[in-house]
């Protein structure tokens, strides 16, 4: 997905996600965690592709499963801002900039500021 080579990183994600039961010792938080991240990234890849409506139910099932994860707020933020809905991006951003678990790297939190300058807060 970091790649933009949104096509694979679905298949691939696809793949990851139908594997999670058969990972040895997993426990049902790291589970959940792992299916929340990989949902969070076949999100923004959706995204990516222009598939809005697939992107954010994605990001919901990967906010039901882990809603502290703020890189999911973020990539939100930047479909949503990528396709002109300037108001869920600002209350995306500003919840990603909250959440903690995990937290946004200090790349990701400048661009988050970035943009809720650039849109007015």
């Amino acid at each position: 997905m970091e790649r933009r080579d949104f096509n694979q990183a679905i298949e691939d994600l696809d793949a990851a996600i139908g594997s999670i039961d058969s990972v040895p010792g997993a426990d049902a938080v790291w589970k959940a965690e792992f299916e929340a991240f990989a949902r969070n990234g076949r999100a923004a890849s959706y995204a990516g592709l222009g598939d809005l409506g697939r992107a954010l139910e994605e990001f919901g099932k990967s906010i039901d499963l882990c809603p502290e994860n703020a890189w999911v707020y973020y990539n939100r933020a930047e479909a949503y801002q990528n396709h002109g809905d300037w108001k869920s991006a600002v209350e995306d951003y500003k919840l990603g900039l909250t959440k903690k678990l995990p937290k946004l790297t200090s790349l990701k939190r400048a661009r988050a500021e970035t943009a809720l300058n650039a849109l007015g807060r």
